[in-house]
């Protein structure tokens, strides 16, 4: 993947201390991604609400009341913003309850940085080429079909 391919991905992070998260918000920008780091949830819902990022990196425990795993959900839920999580606390419960909302992965604090990287360039690369893929279904459709998927929405 080229830094060309991911240069206009925007990455919201929302992190209790954003600032502990130098190292890996170097990483991301060497990669060309545009990060947006926020510390609670509802600079996170501020955040996306001015212009919702392809993806949203959140920890499971969030200041201010709101769970990560709340925010998650209303983030699918308004905006259908894909999430992983980067926390740590992983354990079973956490990684059940990361998977009821829809999360693509939880990722522990322990793992080393590129592979945090890599697992957020999958996931971003993932969202791009289904939708892509869907471009592509829809423009294979001949001109009845797509009218007759039209007519049927």
């Amino acid at each position: 993947m080229t830094t060309d391919t991911v240069a206009r991905t925007r990455i919201l992070v929302v992190d209790p201390q954003p600032s502990l998260l130098a190292p890996l918000q170097v990483q991301l920008e060497d990669a060309g991604f545009e990060l947006v780091l926020t510390h609670s949830a509802l600079e996170a819902i501020e955040q996306t609400e001015r212009c919702p990022p392809a993806l949203a990196v959140l920890d499971f425990d969030l200041p201010g009341g709101t769970s990560g795993l709340r925010l998650a959900e209303t983030l699918r839920r308004l905006h259908s913003i894909p999430v992983l999580f980067y926390s740590a606390t992983i354990d079973e419960q956490a990684l059940r309850a990361a998977e009821m909302v829809g999360a693509l992965r939880a990722l522990s604090k322990d793992m080393r940085i590129e592979e945090v990287v890599a697992a957020i360039q999958a996931a971003t690369t993932r969202g791009r080429a289904s939708l892509e893929q869907a471009l592509d279904a829809w423009r294979s459709l001949d001109g009845e079909t797509a009218s007759a998927a039209l007519a049927d929405e």
